[in-house]
């Protein structure tokens, strides 16, 4: 394959894989949210250092997508 064939293919790709990028996104921010919810809600500390934890990792991907 040719350089502008490949570019051909990744521009008609290119839609599809945005849209799945943003889902993805979405989706850990919910995670992310969901984390920090239940971190409120942990009677014990180290429960809630380990949702905290979760909730950061789940940001710091959406955030490696974007």
């Amino acid at each position: 394959m040719t350089c502008l064939k490949h570019l051909e293919t990744i521009q008609a790709a290119a839609p599809e894989l945005l849209a799945k990028c943003e889902k993805t996104i979405a989706w850990l921010d919910r995670l992310a949210a969901a984390a920090e919810q239940a971190a409120k809600d942990d009677r014990f500390l180290s429960l809630q250092e380990a949702r905290l934890a979760d909730a950061k990792n789940y940001r710091a991907t959406a955030n490696d997508i974007r």
